[in-house]
């Protein structure tokens, strides 16, 4: 989507960029709960689905499964992800792939050697922003998964107050930070290599 949007948006690319953050003006647990309305045994989708001829009662069980969680999440930080993307392929020169297939590249080839790499850093920052906020969430799987669908916030959430497991709690929760710094401290160090070669 942020390539399409970036090479292919023209004048309605910056629109594009609006309707895709959109979402994000409405709170997030009313976000969760829309889809809950959607996808509710009850919901919107079920009774489209009853009303197409599907049988069953629901037709289809979309929540209390973890695809349930995983299309919350997905919903959730798909624009954190197709931002940065966005910006890397924008302020890409486009005389590369312009150099690519001059030099008889195929498309794949071209996106590949050329696109890919020069829009990696952009792909790295998307990765970061997704995984911060999302490695933390305990929102979609509390209201969209089962009991049996965990995260690592719900563990550490049901550990301070339904297990009343303190120490336990604390120490998944400095593991949880230490793991967060080690991933930060390897972008941070891939972000300056990045820049050093690019200065070179």
């Amino acid at each position: 989507m942020a390539y399409v949007i970036a090479r292919y948006g023209g004048r309605l690319r910056h629109l594009l960029v609006v309707l895709l953050v959109l979402p994000w003006f409405v709170d997030y647990l009313i976000r969760i709960y829309a889809w809950i309305v959607l996808l509710g045994d009850n919901g919107v989708v079920n009774g489209w689905l009853g009303d197409l001829g599907m049988s069953g009662d629901p037709p289809i069980q979309f929540l209390g499964t973890w695809w349930a969680v995983v299309g919350g999440l997905f919903y959730s930080y798909f624009p954190f992800m197709v931002l940065p993307v966005y910006a890397a392929v924008d302020r890409m020169d486009s005389s590369l792939v312009e150099a690519g297939k001059d030099l008889y590249g195929t498309p794949w080839q071209t996106f590949r050697h050329v696109t890919f790499p020069a829009t990696f850093q952009g792909v790295v920052a998307g990765v970061v922003l997704v995984f911060l906020p999302a490695s933390g969430d305990f929102a979609n799987a509390e209201f969209l998964g089962s009991p049996n669908t965990s995260m690592i916030g719900n563990v550490i959430n049901g550990t301070f107050n339904q297990g009343g497991y303190v120490p336990l709690g604390g120490t998944l929760t400095v593991c949880f930070m230490v793991g967060i710094a080690a991933f930060m401290v390897f972008y941070l160090r891939s972000a300056a290599r990045a820049s050093r070669e690019g200065a070179l």
